[in-house]
């Protein structure tokens, strides 16, 4: 918002240097971004945010100095001089068909005006903010829209079709010549003024330029209305179509500047445009908006903010900043106004209080008491989803948040046919957001993408998030977890650097479920669809599949330009968290030494290392300490069909020492077993 130093002037006697206004609004919490000098004036431009519409007029931000330095606001005269009226002896009509786009329209006419340059101190307030002068009406009109914040439209009334206004939704596929001397297409999303025959604007963004005031005109018709805020937002934006009026109306104007504006305006094309003013005066209006009257404690203001704020300075204050406020002992009943319809409650008006008696005067102070975080979870998801966290970071991952609503492009990708269990966003802000997600592969597979095409070495990410379905009767709202593992490892000094492959992704996982408690955890299963079928496999929690893991198809690498393979897993965290136990019992050092066994032998392929180790822990689970597979070999000698699996077994006893003839007997019964249950042969060193 710009706004002049002699501008602001003509509302409120300051004797304050440009710096001092400068610094007194942006303590304020309506930030100065620059100071710049023309000539004998200052050329000041403020940072408005969207909760103040209020000060995108240069009377707003008078009322705004007025409070800080308790200065007199004084407002322009809006007051009809009865000399400046006549009767029209025609029958125009205004007609608001869309009550709910338009719940303010208000239009008045000026006849025999004349048509010439503006008094030159208007043409040097339009210069002084960016505006070019064009003729008296339309300098008029853009002088009060920055002065009250308030859009107004001049209207050739002569060239009107009909005599009458109409305010509706435009046709689809209705044209206009806005005044840019640009052709728009229109559809019914837009909100048109129009005549009997043709939309002359498109309401709250631009005029058209049939019905523009020229020199030729004599008669006008002058609108001030309000706007449904996001009709017109939507409306801009569809027509890529900006202006000051639009960036006003998208921020809601203030109810009582429709009519107090209109009559500024008028008054000043009496004056300067030698015009006379209808009598009649056509304000259609759905519902005025009613005040809302709020009770204000000063003990609550003092106890809030932590000073000793005296109630006349309060009131005071708020009687600045435009409030009608009464007092009643301890209490201020305050009333609200359309100019500021961020004021709803005691704890708004407090920050108003506090910002006009300036932050700096509110002494820092450590709290009393602790604040502490009571919120409960009693089932435990908070902290069972935290350890499953914390336990992926410290294997090495990097967690990832990614966004709920995707493009359908993502799942046309992983092949995912989108079918009445997808949820689409009926009003989506761009088609890259059009769909609430059905997984979480599709976003970590793009995250990867990105890394691996700027040279990262590794991708090791993961991700906890919600997924979304719909189903019988609502929608299903599921918590995911899923990662990804692409790159180069450092294996350390035996050996400096290999690709991270289906084995190291299937050791974090078996570590997770370790961590969270879970012993049931079983990996077999056929591939999926998206997986490759020789390093695939479903994930199991008591026979129950819980999610997959394995190897990206090829096909899939190249829609996502990978170029590298490339390993996954997803699981349903959801289905899970019953099985977590966040419990933790500790056991003594063992006492006893262990023996440790190696097995080798061949088996079919299809046969998997789940299924073996069941098998060995079968047969002597109680000294059984620890299983694992250390080496796994096809091709070769092997004949086809078949594998070689080798595993370390390690055997302890806690309540004695093992001899070897006691756990070669074991390991031969292990290996009779596997044999007989398997068809398991076993390997010669």
């Amino acid at each position: 918002m710009k706004f002049t130093y002699s501008w602001i002037k003509r509302y409120i006697d300051l004797k304050a240097t440009p710096k001092e206004i400068s610094d007194s609004l942006t303590m304020a919490g309506l930030e100065v971004v620059s100071i710049k000098k023309i000539g004998g004036d200052y050329l000041f431009e403020a940072e408005v945010t969207t909760n103040r519409p209020d000060c995108l007029g240069i009377i707003g931000i008078a009322r705004e100095l007025s409070a800080i330095f308790n200065k007199d606001l004084k407002l322009p005269s809006t007051e009809i001089k009865p000399s400046y009226m006549v009767r029209h002896k025609g029958d125009f009509s205004v007609s608001v068909i869309d009550k709910n786009a338009c719940p303010r329209y208000t239009a008045r006419i000026a006849l025999n005006i004349r048509v010439a340059p503006s008094p030159e101190w208007l043409m040097v307030h339009i210069e002084s903010i960016g505006l070019r002068p064009v003729n008296n009406i339309v300098d008029i009109t853009n002088f009060c829209l920055f002065e009250f914040g308030q859009p107004l439209h001049a209207f050739d009334l002569d060239k009107l079709k009909g005599n009458r206004i109409i305010v509706r939704a435009a046709r689809k596929g209705e044209t206009i010549v806005t005044i840019d001397d640009a052709r728009r297409t229109l559809d019914e999303d837009t909100l048109v003024i129009a005549d009997e025959e043709r939309p002359v604007a498109i309401a709250g963004i631009m005029g058209g330029i049939d019905t523009e005031v020229t020199d030729a005109t004599k008669n006008i018709l002058l609108e001030s209305a309000y706007f449904e805020p996001s009709v017109i937002r939507r409306a801009a934006r569809k027509l890529a179509l900006k202006s000051e009026s639009s960036y006003r109306f998208e921020r809601e104007v203030a109810w009582d500047n429709v009519k107090r504006c209109s009559d500024r305006a008028i008054l000043l094309i009496a004056e300067f445009a030698k015009g006379k003013i209808s009598a009649k005066f056509f304000d259609k209006s759905k519902n005025p908006l009613k005040e809302k009257l709020i009770t204000l404690s000063g003990k609550r203001v003092n106890k809030i903010l932590g000073v000793d704020i005296p109630l006349d300075f309060m009131k005071g204050s708020l009687e600045c900043l435009g409030f009608d406020v009464a007092v009643n002992k301890d209490t201020l009943c305050v009333s609200t106004n359309s100019l500021r319809k961020d004021i709803k409650e005691d704890i708004d008006l407090i920050e108003e209080i506090a910002r006009l008696y300036g932050y700096d005067k509110i002494p820092s102070r450590i709290p009393k008491e602790l604040i502490t975080n009571h919120r409960a979870d009693e089932s435990g998801i908070r902290s069972k989803t935290h350890l499953a966290k914390d336990t992926m970071v410290s294997l090495g991952f990097n967690e990832v948040v990614s966004y709920s609503l995707i493009s359908p492009v993502i799942l046309e990708k992983l092949g995912t046919e989108i079918d009445e269990t997808i949820i689409r966003i009926k009003n989506p802000a761009s088609e890259e957001q059009a769909i609430m997600r059905p997984t979480l592969i599709g976003n970590l597979l793009g995250v990867a993408s990105f890394n691996l095409n700027r040279k990262e070495a590794l991708v090791n990410i993961f991700e906890l998030g919600n997924i979304y379905r719909r189903q019988r009767g609502g929608f299903k709202e599921e918590l995911y977890l899923a990662g990804v593992l692409c790159g180069t490892l450092d294996s350390g000094w035996r050996e400096k650097h290999r690709h991270a492959d289906f084995f190291d992704l299937k050791g974090a996982l078996e570590e997770l479920f370790s961590r969270l408690g879970i012993k049931t955890a079983e990996f077999n299963g056929e591939p999926r669809q998206i997986l490759e079928g020789s390093s695939s496999c479903g994930i199991y929690i008591n026979e129950k599949c819980i999610g997959l893991l394995g190897e990206l198809r090829s096909e899939y690498l190249d829609r996502f330009d990978l170029k590298e393979r490339l390993f996954i897993f997803e699981i349903n965290f959801s289905a899970i968290l019953d099985d977590i136990n966040l419990r933790r019992h500790f056991s003594a050092i063992p006492k006893y030494p262990s023996i440790k066994r190696d097995i080798s032998f061949v088996v079919d392929e299809k046969i998997s290392s789940a299924r073996i180790m069941q098998v060995i822990r079968s047969e002597a689970s109680a000294l059984i300490k620890e299983i694992r597979l250390f080496d796994k070999y096809d091709g070769g000698h092997i004949p086809p069909g078949k594998k070689s699996l080798a595993y370390s077994i390690e055997y302890r006893s806690n309540d004695r020492t093992l001899t070897d003839d006691e756990v070669n007997s074991l390991h031969s019964n292990i290996i009779n077993t596997l044999r007989s249950e398997l068809g398991a042969q076993a390997r010669e060193k």
